[in-house]
């Protein structure tokens, strides 16, 4: 049975809420916003219902002191307030909420919504081990590696995708290959197209992706990322919980965006009015297609920079392992082979991916030499 956390300093409140759902759940009860930070410090909780006025500390800075605890950052909360404005609902998504219920509160509604959000954290630890695991250096290689590469086949694919739809769908394998969930709008020729890569009930993505257009830029906040570029604004979710990883695939799916923002943006805005010459729209298709094929040559090279990382995180194994050697008061035989054996080894690792990285950085220079023939 899952376990709620009801946060709320006013007693009828924490009692209407525990009346509402004590037949389905364990519930635990706090009555100020320190009390409830003590309680997930010793308790499992799957699900936090959380007040805004609050004396000690506002649900707020409550949520914001859940989601930078590494135990406690990705724990479903909802919060409960007699403030329902737009903005209140906003500055609540914006410290990390995940829904918002008003008060006087509706048993229906409670219900669905910690059904809903519940549902959907089992879902994420289900699918996405990824997201929880990319902690050890080993693991972010393989992240690494694997967005590398779904970044590349992405951009290989959209020099040879014509079509608005097959675009957004392969739009949408990247995200999921990469093991996050995305919330896509799509303006295109004066429609609005919407897809994601799962089924949502929270009838706050929309509200907050048009919030996010407003704003005209992308950003990484917290566990997500929003995306704003030119017709394409997407909310980018369940995030691997490592921070460097969270910057770096940050950078990746802007630059994946502006490509198709780009792609998107000649197959719609490009055709002409009037039927071109030959030569002209021959011209013209050349010029495109040189266009698309130097952003993605963009595109590689900024995914080769985070190859870099790689070259670091190997030396910093091998000084550990040969500080690790010299711990003991003296090296025997042995030990001497093994440190010999290290070294080489991680030479050898240092090389060989130095010599790819070289390898296709000569590649790219030779492309863009051939694209201004």
């Amino acid at each position: 049975m899952n376990t709620i956390l009801i946060v709320d300093d006013e007693e009828d409140s924490r009692l209407i809420i525990d009346n509402i759902l004590n037949m389905d759940y364990e519930i635990l009860f706090a009555s100020s916003g320190t009390e409830a930070l003590n309680i997930l410090n010793s308790n499992k909780v799957d699900l936090i219902l959380l007040d805004i006025m609050m004396p000690d500390i506002n649900g707020y800075e409550v949520c914001k002191k859940i989601r930078a605890n590494e135990s406690t950052y990705n724990l479903p909360i909802i919060l409960i307030s007699a403030l329902s404005t737009l903005e209140d609902r906003l500055k609540g998504f914006n410290v990390g909420a995940n829904n918002y219920i008003s008060k006087p509160i509706i048993p229906d509604e409670l219900k669905a919504r910690v059904y809903i959000e519940l549902e959907n954290y089992k879902h994420s630890n289900e699918t996405n081990p990824i997201a929880n695991q990319v902690e050890s250096k080993e693991g972010i290689y393989d992240y690494l590696l694997l967005l590398i590469d779904a970044s590349n086949q992405y951009n290989q694919s959209l020099l040879k995708l014509e079509s608005a739809d097959k675009i957004l769908e392969q739009l949408i394998h990247l995200i999921k290959k990469i093991n996050c969930n995305g919330y896509i709008s799509v303006d295109i020729s004066k429609k609005n197209k919407n897809i994601c890569t799962k089924k949502s009930n929270n009838s706050f993505i929309k509200l907050i992706i048009d919030k996010a257009k407003e704003h005209h830029k992308s950003m990484l906040y917290k566990d997500n990322i929003i995306i704003n570029e030119s017709m394409i604004t997407a909310l980018i979710t369940d995030l691997p919980s490592h921070e460097s990883i969270k910057q770096q695939l940050f950078e990746s799916l802007k630059l994946n965006f502006q490509n198709t923002a780009l792609v998107l943006s000649k197959l719609f805005d490009s055709k002409p009015v009037s039927s071109p010459s030959p030569q002209v729209s021959s011209y013209n298709n050349h010029h495109e297609m040189i266009e698309r094929v130097n952003s993605i040559l963009s595109m590689i090279e900024t995914q080769q920079k985070l190859m870099t990382d790689k070259n670091q995180n190997i030396i910093e194994d091998l000084i550990e392992q040969i500080h690790e050697l010299y711990m003991h008061l003296g090296l025997t035989e042995s030990q001497e082979q093994q440190l010999i054996s290290l070294v080489e080894a991680a030479e050898q690792k240092v090389i060989s991916v130095t010599q790819e990285n070289h390898e296709i950085n000569t590649k790219i220079s030779l492309a863009r030499n051939l694209l201004k023939l």
